[in-house]
């Protein structure tokens, strides 16, 4: 478990030194390069000022591989570790909280999880403000030459045969990938009939 106070940026921890998202998922499944704009940058600056502040610290203590007690403070409300190891001199006369590893890495992990789904939410909330944009551009895209062409060098790869059963024809080449519209790697794309298009993205067939 990755779990210091040397976060970068000044952050309280690695976790809280995630930059803005760059990406987001919209509510079609689709994976949206996100422009900033005011609202993203207020639900950021938001969720960076909800990082645990670790008010409430304790001196706990571990015993590592090799038998020795290890001392360090934590955090109670997230169980992070807000110290490097102590010298047992530095804590002489401080009441010291036996740590239970399973219960302290499941908090940290809670803590963890709980930011990072803060987080994907926001991207996510931004994306779905992006796409209309997106998707009108996405548009012009597939009518143009050069999607053409990539979509003609797909179909031939798999010899106008879909490459999600083997069986039926391909009619719809398929993005795995967003990340590079208009410039895809040939292997961020597949040709697949309908039906495993369909259920590729939820639909009923």
């Amino acid at each position: 478990m990755l779990d210091t106070s040397q976060a970068p940026n000044g952050a309280r921890h690695w976790v809280d030194a995630s930059e803005m998202p760059e990406w987001g998922k919209a509510a079609d499944g689709r994976s949206v390069r996100l422009s900033p704009d005011p609202s993203l940058e207020a639900d950021y600056a938001e969720w960076k000022s909800k990082a645990c502040e670790h008010r409430n610290q304790f001196t706990g203590k571990t015993v590592n591989a090799g038998g020795v007690d290890v001392y360090k403070r934590y955090c109670r409300g997230c169980g992070i570790a807000t110290t490097q190891s102590l010298p047992y001199r530095t804590i002489e006369g401080t009441t010291v909280s036996v740590i239970d590893p399973e219960k302290r890495d499941a908090l940290v992990d809670d803590y963890i999880n709980d930011r990072r789904d803060q987080l994907e939410d926001i991207a996510n909330r931004a994306a779905n403000r992006t796409q209309p944009a997106a998707r009108a551009e996405y548009g012009h895209y597939l009518s143009s030459p050069e999607w053409q062409e990539r979509r003609r060098a797909v179909l031939e790869r798999c010899a106008g045969l879909c490459e999600g059963c083997r069986k039926q024809p391909a009619r719809d080449v398929h993005h795995l990938s967003y990340q590079h519209i208009r410039a895809e790697f040939l292997f961020e794309l597949v040709g697949l009939c309908r039906d495993c298009h369909d259920r590729w993205h939820g639909k009923d067939v």
